[in-house]
């Protein structure tokens, strides 16, 4: 996974958000992004949307580690297009 998130654009000190519920895969990411040489901010996916995009924003992350059904739940796309915020989805990585 970590030669994924590289692969992707993640470098040393690039700022990570990852937002999982907790669990096996949440700790899967966040050594990969570790591995990776960059930072990971936690973010809980049930502080409220202007919370979410405060932590994001002041934070200056480039990249957004989550799932599918987190996205769609909290209407992430949007911000993604709104400013520089690429969004990975762990569902999808599986078939890199």
């Amino acid at each position: 996974l970590a030669r994924v998130l590289k692969r992707r654009g993640i470098k040393t000190n690039t700022v990570v958000g990852i937002m999982m519920e907790r669990s096996l895969g949440m700790l899967m990411g966040i050594m990969s992004i570790l591995k990776a040489g960059a930072v990971y901010l936690p973010v809980d996916s049930q502080y409220p949307e202007n919370r979410i995009i405060n932590m994001l924003e002041n934070s200056h992350a480039s990249f957004l580690l989550t799932n599918r059904a987190i996205v769609e739940e909290k209407s992430l796309a949007s911000l993604a297009r709104k400013r520089e915020l690429e969004i990975i989805l762990v569902d999808d990585l599986a078939e890199e």
